[in-house]
């Protein structure tokens, strides 16, 4: 299976859980990912998965085409990335503020109040 039109196509994907936010997790896929840190795929020095979150970041470099896609739960400190390389263009991107509150952006935990950069308004109206 793959991508239409692709001739070459590569992934990768991080996971973090219990950190108090997404930067957080990503300072510490980025600096803290060797033996010792939380790294569950490092529990020994050799570990082969030491520095794999830092790696899966840092190996498109020379990559001609990148779609990253994040995702945190609210109330679970958990958080997520993914990064696909392509050889061309796949999707078209066209995501705005709107299509994002409609989506669910925007709003405190509790609150009726959508909360962004272009538009302040109750939930259902």
């Amino acid at each position: 299976m793959g991508l239409h039109g692709q001739s070459r196509i590569g992934f990768a994907s991080n996971w973090a859980g219990g950190q108090p936010n997404a930067l957080v997790a990503y300072y510490g896929w980025m600096y803290d990912d060797g033996y010792g840190s939380g790294n569950l795929d490092c529990r020994t020095p050799s570990a082969p998965g030491c520095w794999g979150h830092r790696q899966d970041i840092l190996s498109f470099a020379q990559a001609a085409r990148l779609t990253m896609g994040a995702a945190a739960l609210r109330g679970a400190a958990s958080y997520a990335l993914t990064i696909v390389e392509t050889s061309t263009a796949v999707w078209p991107y066209s995501y705005s503020w709107s299509a994002a509150m409609a989506d669910g952006a925007g709003v405190r935990p509790g609150s009726r109040v959508r909360r962004g950069p272009a538009d302040r308004r109750e939930l259902g109206s």
